[in-house]
C-alpha cells in the first residue's frame, strides 16, 4: 500500500531518531531494542482501547476497519487484499457487501 506523504514524512523523521539495534526492523519494543512481535501490537492496543473506553475492540476490529473504509472510497481490491494479507480476492470482496450496506443505512439516515 503506497504511503500518502504524511506517512512518508513521519517514518523519514522515525528513522534518524530510531535507537541503534542489531536488528534491521522498522520498529523495535521498549525491552532490550528487539523486534516490535505481533503480541507487543496486540498489548499496547488493548491499553490504548481500554483508556479510550472503547471495549469489544481487537487488532482484527482495525483490520476490518481499514478494509471497509477503503472499500467505501472506491480503493483497487487486489491493492486492499495485499494491504490486509489476505489470500484470496473472495476474503476482501465481503467488504463491497458491508459498504452497500452502510451506503444503504446512510442514505435511509439522510431522508429522514
Amino acid at each position: 500500500m503506497p504511503l500518502n506523504s504524511r506517512a512518508e514524512k513521519a517514518l523519514k523523521r522515525w528513522l534518524k531518531v530510531r535507537p541503534e539495534s542489531e536488528y534491521p526492523h522498522l520498529f523495535l519494543s521498549k525491552r532490550g531494542k528487539k523486534p516490535l512481535y505481533p503480541a507487543d501490537v496486540r498489548t499496547m492496543l488493548h491499553k490504548y482501547y481500554d483508556q479510550a473506553g472503547i471495549r469489544g475492540a481487537s487488532v482484527h476490529t482495525l483490520r476490518h476497519t481499514f478494509c471497509t473504509h477503503h472499500a467505501a472510497k472506491g480503493t483497487n481490491l487486489v491493492v486492499i487484499q495485499r494491504a490486509a494479507g489476505h489470500a484470496s480476492l473472495t476474503t476482501t470482496q465481503r467488504y463491497l457487501h458491508l459498504v452497500d450496506r452502510l451506503m444503504a443505512e446512510q442514505l435511509e439516515e439522510n431522508a429522514l
